[in-house]
């Protein structure tokens, strides 16, 4: 039987906090807990109204898509630099354009190549690093964002 799949073009990004295993081990669970709170609060804030959708939380990390590329790099740059003011310990992430399609029966998730370059460019970042890829045509463009301290 054949299965229709669905694609679509997203902006997606996934965000990481850094070192959260060895904060853990070093400080303890609860330290941990608070610390992933810190980082959760920071994306849930600001991906509120604006068109971004957290796709899932991935231990420490989460995924995030969108519609619009701006909205997206928008979220992951100010969860950084609320993160930074606050929270123990540094985020990095990553983000690219492209197609995506959904499992079939799967509510809430995306698949495809897009996706997995995010997921690569955000293993790749530094500590309160943002790595990001455009693409028009056949032109890529590559970029880093790193939030000031303030």
């Amino acid at each position: 039987m054949a299965t229709h799949i669905e694609c679509e073009v997203k902006a997606i990004g996934f965000v990481d906090c850094c070192g959260f295993s060895s904060y853990t081990e070093t400080h303890g669970d609860r330290a941990g807990a608070r610390a992933y709170l810190v980082v959760r609060r920071a994306i849930e804030r600001q991906a509120t109204g604006t068109g971004v959708a957290i796709i899932k939380w991935m231990g420490d990390g989460a995924m995030l898509a969108g519609d619009d590329s701006l909205a997206v790099l928008g979220c992951i740059y100010e969860s950084m630099l609320s993160i930074r003011r606050s929270g123990p310990l540094p985020l990095r992430a990553g983000m690219t354009v492209g197609t995506v399609f959904r499992p079939p029966g799967e509510e809430v998730d995306y698949l495809g190549a897009a996706v997995n370059r995010a997921a690569r460019l955000c293993a790749a970042a530094a500590p309160w690093q943002a790595r990001v890829e455009t693409r028009e045509g056949d032109h890529q463009l590559y970029f880093t964002l790193r939030p000031a301290q303030r």
